[in-house]
């Protein structure tokens, strides 16, 4: 039999309001701390990303990165009309980035080399 979270003497919706937390920044930083997201990575165009791009990406301090941007892969196929200086935010996973980025380093050794 399921245990319900907060019945307790009957009255759940009284044992609900009893348990309530305000939620306040200060409580967030201190249950998340460096695991939120705060300050994005600024790309000006994701489609042309530079080297130093990618350094700040890869350097930022969680696993997942906001980027904010004014021009990117989803903007292209789907021009802002009347508004182009629209900025657009994306979260990226760094996992995924530096398998993505070691699968092209290794496709472009093995087709410069054909050793493989």
């Amino acid at each position: 039999m399921p245990r319900k979270s907060f019945e307790i003497a009957g009255k759940p919706e009284q044992n609900e309001r009893a348990m309530k937390i305000i939620l306040t920044p200060e409580l967030l930083r201190r249950w998340f701390g460096d695991t939120m997201l705060q300050q994005p990575v600024r790309v000006s165009d994701l489609s042309r990303a530079t080297v130093i791009d990618f350094l700040r990406i890869l350097d930022y301090p969680t696993e997942f990165v906001p980027i904010v941007t004014k021009h990117g892969f989803a903007e292209q196929q789907n021009p802002t009309i009347g508004n182009p200086q629209k900025e657009s935010i994306k979260v990226v996973d760094k996992s995924a980035l530096n398998a993505k980025l070691a699968q092209t380093y290794v496709s472009e050794l093995k087709d410069g080399s054909r050793v493989f």
